[in-house]
């Protein structure tokens, strides 16, 4: 637990390890940390605030891109916090949207098919004989 100006929970460095975050209610926090010529904290600074899922054990709950400029939380649902009445299982999603979504090489040759209809079907309806010629 961080105990930084008035404690907080969740900490975690960021990947300089020059910076540790932690949160303190709402709000995240951060507070750069010295370790030459000894240890040191520097004053604690709220990054931003707002409602996000608190963790039930120690590790925190959230992640830290790599450059410590990006957050990712969990924010807890607005709905009335009651378990799942329905569930839905979607089987062979992908095969859907192969049959919805036609890849390039598949409307080329739908349209060849409808094209070679088309010339069949036309070819039924005209009627060509010697007589007709003048």
């Amino acid at each position: 637990m961080a105990n930084l100006d008035g404690g907080g929970t969740e900490p975690t460095w960021n990947s300089n390890g020059r910076e540790l975050f932690y949160r303190s209610g709402d709000k995240m926090m951060a507070v750069d940390i010295a370790t030459q010529p000894s240890f040191a904290a520097g004053k604690p600074r709220v990054l931003f605030e707002g409602r996000y899922v608190p963790t039930p054990a120690t590790s925190p709950n959230y992640d830290v891109s790599p450059d410590g400029q990006r957050f990712l939380m969990l924010k807890p649902n607005e709905q009335e916090a009651s378990a799942p009445t329905q569930i839905n299982v979607v089987l062979n999603w992908f095969e859907e949207l192969k049959r919805r979504v036609p890849t390039e090489k598949s409307k080329i040759s739908s349209l060849s098919r409808s094209f070679i209809s088309d010339r069949s079907s036309s070819k039924n309806n005209f009627h060509h004989s010697s007589a007709d010629r003048p």
